[in-house]
């Protein structure tokens, strides 16, 4: 990450956009040559090799059987980020999905079976959820709410 000059929290879209402004600046199209501008171009390559190397997240996201068979959609706080996640119709067990939005997050479908005296989430309360964490909130309530957890975990 310090090869690209980026912190260690920075994004692999990040990553990436640091390194192609990099490797423009230091191609042998456009800068001299040198045994030190190709080191550094070394470097970088093998700095964004490693980067994309690195696993994305994966969490384990349980449904049970009749929203495997349905399909549904599914909020899940991951990092402190709300991701969406579709899962379509006939899941199966251990089948990855991406997140919507956001390449670097998957999520491992486990399908349970129908656990005496749970009910199932209805498809109006996931509704619900989603409306309360993207829709209701101005961004300027995100950005205080955001203030006020950062606070508290001080």
């Amino acid at each position: 990450m310090q090869v690209l000059g980026l912190t260690e929290t920075a994004s692999l879209t990040e990553a990436k956009s640091a390194f192609r402004r990099l490797a423009k600046d230091l191609h042998p199209d456009r800068t001299p040559a040198t045994p030190e501008t190709l080191r550094r171009l070394a470097d970088a390559v093998a700095a964004i090799r490693l980067i994309e190397s690195v696993p994305a997240i994966v969490v384990d996201l349980e449904i049970t059987a009749a929203e495997a068979k349905a399909g549904i959609n599914r909020v899940l706080k991951v990092r402190n980020q709300s991701v969406m996640f579709r899962i379509p119709q006939g899941a199966a067990s251990g089948e990855i999905i991406q997140a919507l939005g956001e390449p670097g997050i998957s999520a491992r479908i486990l399908v349970q079976p129908k656990a005496a005296g749970m009910e199932p989430k209805s498809c109006s309360d996931h509704l619900d959820e989603f409306v309360r964490d993207f829709v209701d909130q101005s961004p300027n309530s995100r950005f205080a709410k955001w203030v006020r957890k950062a606070r508290s975990a001080a």
